[in-house]
C-alpha cells in the first residue's frame, strides 16, 4: 500500500497533536505519558522528509524560507507558554525555539548549498563552509536541535551523501537516517554536557564534509568516491568514541527519542505524489521499476481543495499550540 504526501503528513500531525497533549495535560509519572510522547517522536522526521521534498519542488526557495521563518516568529510565543506551563517571561520567551525555526534553519543551509557564490570553487567551498557551520550552531537553539538539519541534509540527498545514491536509493537515505540519529540521540543520553568534547568535534565534522562533498559534486562521475563514504562513518565512529567519556543520569523521556526510528515505516509508505494533484515528481523513495514510463503526467489545475490543504499544515502548527494553552490556562484558573 502506498499513500500520498498529505495523508502522511496528516499522519504526522496527528502524531505531533497528540505528543503535545500528553506535554500539556498528562502526568510524567504516567507511561501513558511516555507512550503518547512516543508517537510524536515520529512527526518531526517527517516533516523534515517534506522540507526537503518541498524545497526540491518550490519556485521560489527564499519564498518558501520566509514563511517558515514568519510561521516560526508567530508560533514562538504559543510554545513557549506551552513548554514551561504558562505565559513566559522574556528571558523565557527566548530560551527556546520553537521547531519551525529549526526548519527555517535548514531551508537556509540548502540555499546556501545550491547558491553560486564566487566564481572560484575555492573561494566558494570556504564561505560556504564556514556560513552552513554557523548555521548549524544556530539551530542548536530550535526544538531538536541540530537533529532537523542533519536529516533535512540526508533526504535533500547532499553532495556527499548523494556519491552512491545512483546504486543504493532510498535504502542507503533510511540507513544514513538511521545511523544518524542512533549517534545524535547517544550522543545527548551518554556524553556529559560539561564534557562534551562530541559537540565541538561534531561540529569540526561538519566543516569538513561539507566543502568534501560541495568539491567532489563536480568530479564524482569521473571518479569513484565509494571510500569517501566510508571514512565518513569511520569518522563518525572515532568521534562517537572519543566523546563517550562521562555516563550521567538520564530520563526515560532521552530513550523515548530512539522512537524517531519508526518514522522510516511510514516514510517507505510514500508513492511520490501529493493529495489533489498528479503532476509532482515521482519520491526518491520509489525505485526507477515502480515508475511507469508510459504514463504522461499533465499539470493539473489547482482546486480551492488544494490551496485550503497546502495552508492548513501552515496554520495548524501555532494554531493547536494555542488552543492547548488556552484550555489550560483555563483549567488552571478555575
Amino acid at each position: 500500500m502506498k499513500v500520498s504526501a498529505d495523508v502522511l503528513k496528516y499522519f504526522a500531525v496527528i502524531a505531533m497533536t497528540i505528543d503535545h497533549i500528553a506535554l500539556v495535560f498528562v502526568s510524567p509519572d504516567s507511561w501513558i505519558y511516555y507512550a503518547m510522547r512516543l508517537v510524536g517522536r515520529m512527526t518531526a522526521p517527517i516533516m523534515s522528509y517534506f522540507i526537503a521534498e518541498g524545497f526540491r519542488h518550490t519556485r521560489n526557495q527564499w519564498g518558501y524560507f520566509r514563511r517558515i521563518a514568519l510561521l516560526a516568529l508567530i508560533s514562538q510565543p504559543f510554545y513557549s507558554a506551552m513548554i514551561h506551563g504558562g505565559i513566559p517571561s522574556i528571558e523565557q520567551m527566548f530560551s527556546k525555539f520553537n521547531v519551525m525555526y529549526t526548519f527555517a534553519i535548514s531551508l537556509l543551509i540548502l540555499i546556501i548549498i545550491d547558491c553560486k557564490i564566487h566564481k572560484n570553487v575555492g573561494i566558494s567551498v570556504v564561505i560556504k563552509t564556514v556560513v552552513i557551520g554557523v548555521c548549524f550552531s544556530f539551530s542548536a537553539l530550535g526544538d531538536w536541535s541540530i537533529f532537523i538539519p542533519a536529516w533535512v541534509l540526508i533526504f535533500r540527498k547532499t553532495p556527499l551523501l548523494g556519491l552512491v545514491w545512483g546504486k543504493f536509493k532510498g535504502n542507503l537515505q533510511m540507513i544514513v537516517f538511521v545511523v544518524a540519529s542512533l549517534i545524535l540521540i547517544t550522543e545527548r543520553i551518554m556524553v556529559s554536557t560539561e564534557t562534551s568534547r562530541f559537540n565541538q568535534l561534531g561540529y569540526l565534522l561538519i566543516f569538513a564534509i561539507v566543502p568534501i562533498g560541495l568539491l567532489i559534486r563536480k568530479y564524482r562521475q569521473k571518479r569513484n568516491f565509494n571510500s569517501v563514504i566510508l571514512l565518513f562513518f569511520l569518522a563518525v565512529l572515532i568521534i562517537v568514541t572519543h566523546g563517550v567519556v562521562v555516563v550521567t543520569t538520564v530520563s526515560a523521556m532521552d530513550y523515548i527519542n530512539f522512537g524517531v526510528i519508526f518514522a522510516i515505516f511510514p516514510l517507505s509508505l510514500y508513492n511520490g505524489k501529493r493529495f489533489g494533484r498528479d503532476d509532482t515528481a515521482p519520491s526518491i523513495l520509489i525505485s526507477k521499476s515502480e515508475i511507469s514510463t508510459n504514463v504522461v503526467c499533465k499539470p493539473v489545475k489547482r482546486s480551492f481543495f488544494f490551496a485550503v490543504n497546502k495552508w492548513f499544515f501552515y496554520v495548524y502548527y501555532p494554531l493547536h499550540i494555542a488552543v492547548l494553552v488556552i484550555i489550560n490556562y483555563n483549567n488552571c484558573s478555575m
